[in-house]
């Protein structure tokens, strides 16, 4: 219910704007009804946000060594798009030019979280990464904010699943396979360490 509240009146107004008030009235409950759940509006927002995010990526399946295939995406990977397609002025104004950008950042810190968790799961136990597991999760986060903000901004162009599936390609063979480039051959590059001193 409040954040029912919340969610209607940033499509209505900055955020910097929204008071406990303007939220509780739009509830129509009393600020002490408020105060009893979340410490201030923030705490509403990444709150009930979080669940959101939990509650999508439970419905992902994890890629493992048995069922990992690229020739279609994951349905949960479908179905997160179609929720913020269904979402998506709420998404537009998050992810957009006058953003909410502690949201932003716990979205990105929230996909790098489970980006780790998602590549353990298919890493081989003798197998070592190229480059430290937390530089690939990092880089994997911010391509998909990308990604989902460039989607939102052109009036979501690409159907879900069809865009589920591209991502999941570029999340698997990089932008190089992607653009059509064919990377230069290089010998074997160890990393030893978080970084490489020239």
């Amino acid at each position: 219910m409040l954040w029912e509240a919340l969610i209607a009146l940033i499509q209505e107004k900055e955020y910097s704007e929204i008071t406990i008030q303007d939220i509780a009235d739009r509830a129509n409950v009393n600020r002490v009804t408020f105060y009893l759940h979340y410490r201030d509006k923030k705490d509403l927002l990444v709150s009930s946000v979080e669940v959101i995010f939990n509650d999508l990526t439970s419905k992902i399946t994890p890629l493992t060594g048995e069922n990992f295939r690229l020739d279609v995406p994951p349905e949960g990977m479908a179905l997160v798009y179609r929720y913020i397609a269904d979402n998506a002025k709420f998404y537009r104004i998050i992810l957009g030019e006058n953003g909410i950008p502690f949201l932003v950042d716990r979205f990105r810190k929230y996909l790098t979280e489970v980006a780790i968790q998602r590549f353990q799961l298919v890493i081989p136990e003798e197998g070592r990464g190229r480059i430290p597991l937390e530089i690939v999760a990092q880089y994997a986060a911010g391509a998909l904010i990308g990604l989902i903000t460039w989607w939102l901004e052109n009036d979501m162009p690409i159907p879900p699943e069809e865009f589920a599936h591209q991502t999941l390609l570029l999340t698997a063979y990089g932008p190089y396979w992607g653009a059509g480039i064919q990377p230069p051959k290089m010998d074997p590059i160890p990393v030893t360490g978080p970084l490489v001193e020239r």
